[in-house]
């Protein structure tokens, strides 16, 4: 898990985009707010970690459009 954390934020590091790390943001507070609220239920990390997968390939994906144009 920590290699993909980073390669994310190497990423991130040679974009260097808002956009990029709002959802980068975004995503920890996904995984944050949720292991808040339920602390007991370890199959919150199953929901919220590809959940925040796919809100940060969003991010790149916003960066790569908007350089596109």
């Amino acid at each position: 898990m920590w290699i993909i954390i980073e390669a994310v934020l190497m990423f991130a590091y040679e974009m260097s985009s808002w956009r990029v790390w709002l959802c980068i943001a975004i995503a920890l507070g996904i995984i944050g707010s949720l292991y808040y609220k339920y602390p007991e239920l370890d199959g919150i990390w199953s929901v919220s970690f590809p959940v925040a997968i796919i809100v940060m390939a969003v991010g790149f994906w916003w960066q790569y459009r908007a350089d596109k144009t």
